[in-house]
This record gives structure tokens, C-alpha cells and sequence, in this order.
């Protein structure tokens, strides 16, 4: 325990070694992530926008922004869900960039699942049909 520390030097930078990769400084040490750990994966139902989602053309996915809804009960003891739009406090429709991996268009003011992934890009997992 050098300098008056708790911790061993070893045990010292070990805990600077996770603080990097939680943070995603990684000076010095390349085996850690170039990007901080972010969320994990998430789910939320939305809703395209007029102009739908266009496609990925080569490696460009397509994107727009769509509302967010949540399938709500419609009354108690029913299993009857009716889809909401998601708002913020002041009533003001919550959104998200959604991008389209397809190369095919969704369309436009269709209900779609979409997923974000862990480093928080929201992309179309499944479309009305």
C-alpha cells in the first residue's frame, strides 16, 4: 500500500481499469471498449410517421422520427389493450430517430415494435404486416 492508500497498487489500478471501461476513458489501455457501456436493450411500441421509414441503401440505414405508444388496458379485468401515445409532462408527444436495417420502406402511420440496442440505437424490429 504505497502513498498512505487503502488499496494495494495492484488493486488500485484495477479499479482505474473499470472506472475507464464504465466511463469509456481508454487512454492507455486498448483491450477496453472505444464507447462507454451504455443501457441495455430496450422495447417500445411507435408509430411511423406519414412519410413511413425509408430503407437502408447499401450501408445508409433509413430513419425518422416516430412516436412512442404504450398498449394500455382498457378496463379492469380486461385483457383489451388500446395503444396510447407517449407524452412527456407537458403533453408533448415523445419521439425517437428510428432506423430501418431493411432494404424495403416501412410505411407510413403503421404501428411497429422497435428495440434499442445497448450502445442506444432505436431500430424497427417488427412492422404491421
Amino acid at each position: 500500500m504505497a502513498g498512505g492508500n487503502l488499496l494495494s497498487d495492484a488493486a488500485l489500478e484495477q479499479l482505474r481499469q473499470v472506472v475507464r471501461q464504465v466511463t469509456g476513458d481508454v487512454r492507455g489501455n486498448r483491450n477496453l471498449p472505444t464507447q462507454p457501456i451504455a443501457q441495455g436493450p430496450e422495447c417500445f411500441f411507435a408509430k411511423t410517421p406519414a412519410g413511413g421509414i425509408p430503407g437502408r441503401a447499401g450501408d445508409v440505414l433509413g430513419n425518422a422520427d416516430c412516436d412512442l405508444y404504450k398498449a394500455v388496458i382498457q378496463s379492469a379485468g380486461s385483457d383489451v389493450r388500446t395503444f396510447v401515445k407517449i407524452a412527456d409532462s407537458l403533453g408533448n408527444a415523445k419521439t425517437r430517430i428510428v432506423h430501418n436495417l431493411s432494404t424495403t420502406a416501412v410505411a407510413g402511420n403503421v404501428y411497429i415494435l422497435i428495440a434499442r440496442t445497448k450502445l442506444g440505437t432505436w431500430t424497427v424490429i417488427v412492422e404491421e404486416c
